[in-house]
C-alpha cells in the first residue's frame, strides 16, 4: 500500500487526521506499516502498524458501441471478479434505439464449456444467462466473457446501459 508522501508539519499538542487507503488485486487480511517522523532527536521515527480485510471484488462491466443507424454493432462484457465463478447472469434494459439480434450473444476467450443465452423480455429489457452446465469455471478473473450484437434504429446520442438483477456464482451457487 503506498500512502500519499507529502509532507504535513503538524504544531506541538496538535493533531490531524490522514485516510488509508488501499486497492487490494487479491481478497483477504492485509497489513502494512506507515512511518511516522517528527524533529524529537531521541526518538525521531515511529512505526504504525496498518491491517485491514479486503473483500472480494465482484463487477460485471458492459461495453460501449459506436455504430450509425440501420447498422449492427457489437458490445462486449466483461468481468473482473476475485473468485472462481461458473456462472453469471443479468439483465440489460435496453433504449429504444437498440435492438438486440437474436441469436448473436457468444461467450468469448477460452470458455469453450459455457453456454450462454439472451432474450428480450419486456419493456425491451435483455436478459442474459451464462453457465457451465459441468460446472466448469471461467477462465482468469478480468476480461472480456461475452458479445452481444445489437442493430442501430434511431436517432445517435449516447445512452446509457445500466445492468440490473447482476448475479456472478459459483457451482455452490
Amino acid at each position: 500500500v503506498m500512502l500519499d508522501s507529502s509532507v504535513t508539519m503538524i504544531n506541538g499538542h496538535s493533531s490531524i487526521v490522514r485516510t488509508v487507503r488501499f486497492q487490494p488485486l487479491v481478497k483477504g487480511m492485509k497489513s502494512g506499516t506507515m512511518t511516522i517522523k517528527n524533529s524529537d532527536p531521541v526518538d525521531s521515527i515511529r512505526y504504525v502498524k496498518l491491517k485491514g480485510h479486503a473483500f472480494a471484488v465482484n463487477e460485471i462491466h458492459v461495453g460501449s458501441i459506436t455504430a450509425r443507424s440501420g447498422y449492427q454493432a457489437a458490445i462486449r462484457i466483461r468481468i473482473n471478479n476475485m473468485e472462481p465463478f461458473t456462472a453469471f447472469q443479468f439483465k440489460l434494459p435496453l433504449p429504444s434505439v437498440l435492438k438486440y439480434v437474436p441469436g448473436s450473444a457468444k461467450v468469448v476467450g477460452k470458455n469453450a464449456d459455457h453456454v450462454i443465452s439472451a432474450d428480450t423480455i419486456s419493456g425491451n429489457v435483455l436478459q442474459i444467462v451464462c453457465f457451465s452446465s459441468t460446472n466448469v469455471r471461467f477462465q482468469g478473473n478480468d476480461g472480456d466473457i461475452a458479445e452481444l450484437k445489437f442493430t442501430v434504429e434511431g436517432q445517435g446520442g449516447y445512452y446509457g446501459l445500466p445492468i440490473t438483477s447482476g448475479i456472478i456464482t459459483d457451482s455452490t451457487g
